[in-house]
């Protein structure tokens, strides 16, 4: 006879039976958190399963025998315990094998003894020379012992499985489980007890303080306040019917406080529309009519607008692939760098009442410029040195009036390759918007604007603006000459010069063009370097010195300033010969400039700029003593530079 016994310490079975008491009373804590449900809990014990050693008793009864056993050990933290051990047999003769169970099972303590339990058994094996009577379960403290028997023939390496499950069930006898629950009791249930009346104290106060204001008893205030917010007592009464659902609540108490709290909620909800609708009614009866439609918002102007047709929405709205907003974005961005100033925003829009492939851009409600597309087609221009033309549409570019033409898709790569410059319908929009924003910025530029400027350079320099405005300029007369600055393309990026210099000379003049005459030959550099050529020379034209004098002696002051006053016949001359000269200028890819004394410059730039919006004039002031000049020919009545 073989025998194989398992068996766990009485240290290490307190250690696991202390930790098994402090996870149920972490449960139990967080049960009866819940108020209600933690004390039903509390005060309802249910089964614990728990493991225990077992031993078993292996009888073998053969003539020569060789049995070997093996198996695992009993873990008593799992819910039950099942184990096997095979049993090798080897024997020259029949043989029988015969498994009891031993009868001695103890719990955690050896106080304590574990009143009741299953215990399971079965023999199984593959080997078709054994045969296996399997015994039923039998209950711990019944008369007798289940007995599993196996029979076999005589051969070697027969195997036999004896496998067997162990469930053990707590009564209510002095043991761990007792411990933790007259613990519960004592803590937890007894907090509880004392906690609640504390808490309906309290919320008993709330309302008689916040019910300070109202005038009905205190009956109808709390009927009201809970019937006010149904979906708080539907809410109220889910919650009471899941706790309902616990294994181990009270069922009927909480379904049926649960189906009051909905029937009290489906009351309040019915009250409350049949209120609503009388509401409803009476207003109905009392609307007034409709009284005067706000027309304030239409006096709003946008500083600058871009309409477009229906057959250009796809250039603008972003949902279909256009592009035309970004490159809004962009214009607005280089502008700001460029030329000192913020544009505002641009509101872009549709307008039914235009063609299908036109554009209008306006400025401050009124059209300044307008452009018509070919959906489908590209702009093809000439840069002049064009040998081999290509057919196609022939138009006009809207932002210089250049000669081009539209052309289709297909012959994209072919107009390139003759010369000419090709770009899409975004391309050619947005560089008209970019043009025009050259043109007008200066009207854009309001006080607001100017503000916004000087607010922004006084958190870098504040003692410079704090000197200009008001002390010595008003701020219409700063608008004034950065209007002037940008009417001639000059950047006013640089702010800090533009105001040291207004402050410099405020006090010798207040006239806005003379303010602006000293601020441009402060800020000569800035708008000269760029037309320098590779070589760092400026490539000009001057003009003829009896021409010049005759002009400056056409120089006349009146009440409103200074003004140029020239009989038609010449002016007609000067500005056909300005006007070659800049032609000239532009066929060699350079810059048109004309330089001329300071008095006369502002006279003559407002003169031609209308005929010849590309030409620079500067004065002869503002031509530094280490930059280098080429002149490019004399301008003079004739017609000839």
């Amino acid at each position: 006879m073989l025998a194989r016994k398992e068996n766990i310490s009485i240290k290490e079975a307190k250690m696991k039976g202390k930790k098994r008491a402090a996870v149920l009373l972490g449960a139990l804590v967080a049960v009866l958190a819940l108020v209600l449900g933690g004390f039903a809990l509390a005060a309802n014990p249910e089964q614990v399963t728990v493991t225990a050693p077992v031993a078993q008793t292996i009888r073998l009864s053969v003539s020569k025998n060789t049995v070997n056993f093996g198996g695992g050990s009993l873990d008593p933290e799992t819910g039950s315990y099942a184990d096997s051990l095979t049993a090798t047999v080897r024997s020259n003769v029949d043989w029988r094998l015969q498994v009891e169970k031993n009868r001695d099972l103890t719990g955690l303590d050896p106080a304590n003894v574990i009143p009741s339990g299953q215990l399971t058994f079965t023999l199984s094996s593959t080997n078709p020379r054994v045969t296996a009577t399997q015994a039923s379960s039998t209950q711990f403290g019944a008369t007798g012992s289940p007995t599993m028997v196996a029979e076999g023939t005589k051969g070697n390496n027969i195997d036999v499985s004896v496998n067997y499950a162990l469930t053990v069930t707590w009564d209510e006898s002095p043991d761990t489980y007792s411990a933790t629950h007259t613990y519960t009791l004592l803590t937890v249930g007894d907090g509880l007890v004392t906690q609640i009346p504390a808490l309906t104290i309290s919320t008993a106060a709330g309302i008689v303080v916040s019910r300070t204001a109202s005038e009905d008893t205190m009956g109808k205030e709390l009927g009201r306040q809970f019937s006010r917010y149904p979906k708080a007592v539907y809410l109220a009464s889910l919650t009471i019917f899941v706790f309902g659902l616990i294994p181990g609540l009270p069922h009927i108490p909480f379904m049926a406080l649960a189906m009051v709290l909905a029937g009290c909620a489906y009351l309040a909800t019915r009250e409350q529309a049949a209120e609503k609708g009388k509401e409803d009614d009476k207003g109905k009866k009392q609307e007034p009519g409709p009284g005067p439609e706000p027309v304030e918002h239409l006096l709003a102007v946008d500083p600058l607008e871009v309409e477009v047709g229906y057959g250009l929405l796809s250039l603008v709205d972003k949902e279909q692939g256009g592009e035309f907003l970004d490159r809004v974005r962009s214009i607005r961005r280089h502008f700001a760098m460029t030329m000192g100033m913020i544009v505002p925003p641009i509101h872009i829009r549709d307008n039914l009442q235009l063609k299908a492939s036109t554009y209008r851009i306006l400025l401050k409600g009124v059209k300044i410029a307008e452009g018509e597309l070919m959906a489908n087609h590209f702009l093809a221009m000439d840069p002049g040195d064009v040998k081999t033309r290509i057919e196609g549409i022939e138009t006009e570019e809207p932002a210089f009036h250049l000669p081009a033409v539209w052309i289709p898709e297909r012959k994209r790569d072919e107009a390139r390759l003759a010369g000419y410059t090709v770009v899409d319908n975004v391309t050619v929009m947005s560089t008209h918007l970019s043009e025009v924003l050259k043109k007008h910025g200066a009207d854009l530029l309001g006080r607001q604007e100017v503000q916004n400027l000087l607010d922004h350079l006084s958190k870098s320099s504040p003692k410079a603006v704090e000197e200009l405005v008001p002390n010595l300029l008003p701020l219409g007369i700063v608008q004034k000459v950065l209007q002037n600055l940008l009417r001639e393309q000059v950047s006013i990026r640089d702010m800090l010069t533009i105001v040291e210099t207004l402050a410099d000379y405020a006090a010798m003049t207040k006239d806005p063009d003379l303010l602006t005459e000293y601020v441009r030959h402060r800020l000569a550099r800035s708008f000269i370097s760029p037309h320098l050529d590779e070589n760092g020379v400026l490539n000009l034209f001057t003009l003829n010195q009896e021409l010049e004098d005759t002009l400056v002696r056409g120089i006349h002051k009146s009440d409103h300033g200074t003004y140029l006053s020239v009989d038609p016949g010449t002016a007609d001359a000067l500005v056909r010969s300005i006007k070659n000269a800049a032609e000239t200028a532009m066929v060699k890819n350079l810059q048109p400039i004309l330089v001329t004394s300071p008095q006369l410059r502002r006279h003559l730039k407002k003169m031609v700029e209308h005929f010849v919006p590309s030409l620079m004039v500067l004065s002869q002031t503002e031509l530094l003593s280490d930059m280098k000049f080429k002149s490019m020919g004399e301008v003079k009545l004739n017609g000839r530079a």
